[in-house]
């Protein structure tokens, strides 16, 4: 009877113990299920950048969230849109599965990184200055912009623009800035950390007419070389990612025609 007992007290704080790591930790066949499911799921990072991907009311949109999802559904890939405040940051990581909807494809960052084939390609890039600035009232070119030498430019660290732009970029290494994200580059710029930056059109207008930006910035969208460019960008992966993914992503991606972002 003792013994009994005993062995009845020890399951009792088993169970008790049980029930208190279920509460910490979780089911532990439903972790292994969701570790399971993860490596079958492709996470897409998004920084609510309103001319690609954004969300609104608990919703992921945008018109790489439409591409991507109907590619993916192609592919017969899971995927999961996760905000981000630094993506760009992660895909460079060792983490696995880990993507981005629209990233520049260049030979140094393909040793580090999975691209898909292109997806599309961004027409026009603008330049955000503040209002006062006379600096750049004759300015006819984005190269001729950026050979002066007291302007300072911000760029999103680990970003590239396409060949062109980062020739310029390059040559002028001194005169650049960077920050993480591109809202921080807008407060930069309105605080005179930094003279200007480069920006897609499609994705200033909402961000310009909040204040204080609304007082204190303009876009400038009349320098002829910007507006004749084309700049082509793919998905890309972190290097952990498995090259399955990339290959049904990629057979996908040639039954879909190209995004074309203003």
């Amino acid at each position: 009877m003792f013994l009994c007992k005993r062995v009845l007290i020890l399951a009792r704080c088993i169970g008790f113990i049980l029930l208190i790591c279920v509460q910490l930790f979780g089911h532990p066949f439903s972790v292994l299920a969701t570790s399971a499911n993860e490596k079958d799921t492709l996470i897409f990072l998004h920084y609510n950048n309103k001319g690609f991907a954004y969300e609104k009311d608990g919703v992921v949109k945008g018109p790489m969230v439409q591409y991507v999802n109907h590619i993916a559904k192609l592919a017969g890939i899971q995927i999961r849109w996760v905000k981000s405040i630094h993506p760009y940051t992660q895909i460079f990581s060792q983490r696995t599965n880990y993507c981005s909807y629209a990233m520049v494809k260049t030979p140094d960052r393909e040793n580090m990184i999975h691209f898909t084939e292109t997806v599309g390609e961004v027409h026009k890039f603008s330049v955000i200055s503040r209002r006062n600035d006379l600096n750049f009232n004759n300015a006819k070119t984005f190269a001729d912009l950026i050979k002066q030498p007291d302007l300072i430019i911000g760029v999103i660290k680990n970003n590239s623009y396409g060949p062109y732009i980062d020739k310029l970029l390059k040559n002028q290494a001194h005169q650049v800035m960077q920050s993480m994200t591109l809202k921080r580059l807008f407060y930069m710029t309105h605080n005179g950390k930094i003279d200007y930056f480069l920006v897609t059109k499609n994705n200033t207008s909402e961000i310009l007419k909040s204040p204080p930006f609304n007082n204190s910035l303009k876009s400038i969208t009349d320098l002829k070389d910007l507006n004749e460019l084309r700049t082509e960008f793919s998905i890309a992966c972190s290097i952990n990612t498995d090259v399955s993914f990339i290959k049904r992503l990629n057979t996908a991606i040639q039954k879909t025609p190209r995004v074309r972002l203003h």
